[in-house]
């Protein structure tokens, strides 16, 4: 039959959409047409982890182990050092703007990781991300209709099409089903400290793919970064190790 809205949680998916799908992706492509791509992928990892672990704390009193706040730490630095070796671009005369813009959006992405929590609770993974998205791209294409009628839609090339395809389909689709599945599996603090990782995958895809090239202060930045990153998946694995060992207290005896 057809997809059905998991009852009662109509209006929570069409917020996680909007915050999560339609402002998130609005503000980032934004930053972006304002700011060079290197700083997004710097900013936005480690900026997400900052934003959702704070939030965690109002909202679920979530205790960030020692040595994630250690990972937090060295990420964060090593982002700094990737930062502030990148040249002035007098391309992006508001790179400013698009940095504050990047920090924002990364704001949204904490407030939709900890919203994602409690709707898988309910619906999965799967659902979650179809309703989210489905709602997101509604609201995103109500604000593009303007545009989009004003486009010659059949003088557009063949790659910008499969770019297109490749976006929806891959990082978006795709990466958020995953992302979200390891929000349920591992928590919502754990999944977005291993956005650590984006940075050094964008530099080494543009790399091998694009033929860039970065400066040894970049490389230290993106060496730091990785350091993080592994602290963070090692403080994931003794939690989690922690948690399996400790004793279950108030259970009666059938």
């Amino acid at each position: 039959g057809r997809p059905r809205v998991p009852a009662g949680m109509g209006r929570r998916l069409f917020i996680g959409g909007l915050v999560g799908v339609a402002i998130y992706n609005g503000i980032f492509f934004f930053a972006l047409s304002l700011a060079p791509a290197i700083d997004g992928a710097a900013i936005m990892p480690v900026t997400s982890p900052i934003a959702t672990a704070a939030m965690a704390l109002l909202v679920s009193r979530e205790r960030p182990r020692p040595l994630r706040i250690l990972a937090l730490a060295i990420g964060v630095t090593g982002a700094a050092i990737y930062l502030w070796a990148v040249p002035p671009d007098p391309a992006h005369p508001q790179r400013l703007l698009g940095d504050l813009l990047f920090l924002c959006s990364a704001s949204l992405w904490g407030v939709y990781t900890l919203m994602g929590r409690s709707l898988m609770a309910a619906a999965g993974p799967t659902r979650v991300t179809a309703w989210t998205m489905a709602s997101g791209a509604l609201v995103l294409a109500i604000v593009a209709l303007p545009q989009a009628l004003a486009t010659d839609w059949a003088a557009q090339p063949l790659d910008l099409w499969l770019e297109v395809a490749y976006l929806g389909i891959v990082p978006t689709a795709l990466g958020y089903a995953l992302y979200y599945r390891g929000v349920r599996d591992v928590g919502p603090t754990t999944a977005v400290v291993l956005m650590f990782l984006i940075p050094i995958v964008g530099i080494l895809g543009a790399t091998i793919i694009l033929g860039d090239r970065i400066g040894p202060l970049q490389l230290l930045g993106s060496a730091t970064m990785a350091v993080g990153a592994f602290l963070a998946i090692l403080s994931t694995s003794s939690g989690s190790r922690a948690a399996r060992a400790r004793p279950s207290h108030g259970r009666g005896v059938g």
